[in-house]
């Protein structure tokens, strides 16, 4: 995991590792400047619920071939 942002890094990283976390954003475009709002006012959200999150960079294959950059925003499941 290529996690460059995260709330609550240990706690997150814990809670990732045993498979208490879900994709909440599964494939943000980084370079998308509408998408990267929509991440970046979603991190703001949960920070402010204390609400542990991270933010891991991967890459894609798409159909056409080309392989592609994402942003996954994965947070805590809460039952």
């Amino acid at each position: 995991m290529n996690v460059i942002v995260s709330y609550r890094k240990r706690s997150a990283q814990y809670l990732y590792d045993n498979g208490r976390m879900f994709d909440f954003l599964p494939i943000i475009n980084p370079h998308n400047p509408k998408e990267m709002k929509i991440l970046q006012t979603w991190t703001n959200h949960l920070a402010q619920q204390d609400v542990p999150f991270l933010i891991e960079s991967t890459e894609r294959k798409c159909q056409d071939g080309i392989v592609r950059d994402n942003f996954i925003l994965w947070r805590e499941r809460r039952c």
